[in-house]
């Protein structure tokens, strides 16, 4: 994940193609964290999820630039995760993401800086 921003950057999967019920990690740059978040029903800053599927690999704070790279199994058995499927099928549809970044400190209400889109994660057959 890379984002132009100097606080924090998410990246989640959602069925909904927003945040709500939305799974999440959100990295911060302050102390180069992941925490494994979710959202429930409402538009509120993510919860830290109880189970801890993330694991960092490496990353990169520059003035206005963040980057990192993470990984998580495809089905962490976590009821707060959304399983990854195998969507080689076009009869599976594609995983709708969400990413969102800002430059506070802890991550917040990030305005128009939260695009959303469908990825095959396997590719088309």
């Amino acid at each position: 994940m890379e984002a132009q921003a100097s606080g924090w950057v998410g990246f989640g999967l959602a069925e909904s193609g927003g945040m709500r019920g939305g799974d999440m990690v959100l990295f911060t740059a302050k102390n180069q964290t992941l925490v494994d978040s979710y959202v429930l029903d409402q538009l509120v800053a993510p919860f830290p999820d109880d189970c801890q599927s993330w694991t960092w690999d490496s990353s990169i704070v520059e003035s206005n630039l963040l980057i990192f790279e993470a990984g998580r199994l495809l089905d962490t058995g976590d009821e707060q995760d959304r399983r990854i499927v195998d969507d080689r099928s076009l009869l599976v549809p594609a995983c709708r993401v969400i990413v969102a970044w800002g430059d506070t400190i802890e991550p917040s209400f990030h305005g128009p800086n939260g695009p959303r889109s469908a990825v095959r994660f396997f590719g088309t057959p």
